[in-house]
């Protein structure tokens, strides 16, 4: 059962993991009374999450079927990255012209944290530098509609990070264009900073495009072995 605070955003993330963790099927219709009743939850906030998931990509609505799940594919996961450039390099620009030392009290700490750190202790802290860098500069934007949309999005990119496990070479790659981002922000050099958001968002793109080709391409693979070993 879920919380009743803020109903709407709860739904958004169970149904966008459970997507995104296969529970859907690709063209499965999302039924409003099904999973109300399911989340015990009234309609409103299933159909505010639905429109949410519309919104980034992992919902389209379809003549006769209404909200049906897309399937997840490579280029898909490139357009919300694309749109996720834009949202985040206006956040650095705003965000260049408000940054304090103090922000980067809680981030040199996770930081020095990620380096002591090994196996899934250090995956945990990477993530969390990802959520809080971005987070931190969505804030000081000082934009709060801009800030609601990078959070939503970042909230899909966890989903899908946790569904394309990196491996410990990929989470160093990323540790390293994190912390060019952090010093580009910290020196307050809007340039450099736009830089280095595009430059990781760009190859996160790639990364994640490329984890999805490969799961598609081995699921084909299973399903063509399973079909061919059925009995006769």
């Amino acid at each position: 059962m879920i919380k009743k605070s803020t109903l709407g955003d709860q739904v958004f993330q169970q149904l966008a993991s459970e997507i995104v963790s296969g529970r859907f099927e690709s063209g499965e219709a999302l039924r409003e009374i099904e999973l109300a009743s399911r989340l015990n939850v009234s309609r409103t906030p299933v159909r505010e999450a639905i429109r949410q998931l519309a919104s980034t990509g992992l919902v389209e609505f379809r003549v006769n079927k209404g909200a049906v799940v897309r399937e997840i594919e490579p280029e898909q996961v490139r357009q919300i990255y694309h749109v996720r450039e834009a949202l985040e390099c206006l956040a650095v620009k705003l965000a260049c012209r408000n940054l304090k030392t103090q922000d980067f009290e809680y981030l040199d700490e996770l930081v020095s944290q990620v380096r002591g750190s090994e196996g899934e202790d250090r995956r945990e802290l990477c993530n969390e530098l990802d959520l809080k860098l971005h987070r931190m500069i969505a804030l000081r934007s000082r934009n709060p509609i801009l800030s609601d949309e990078i959070d939503r999005f970042n909230d899909l990119m966890a989903l899908l990070r946790a569904w394309t496990a990196e491996s410990e070479e990929v989470l160093l790659i990323t540790l390293a264009e994190h912390l060019e981002i952090i010093e580009a922000l910290r020196a307050l050099d809007e340039e450099r900073s736009l830089a280095a958001m595009s430059l990781h968002l760009r190859k996160s793109a790639d990364r994640n495009a490329g984890y999805i080709r490969e799961r598609a391409v081995a699921t084909n693979v299973k399903n063509h072995v399973c079909q061919n070993t059925e009995p006769q």
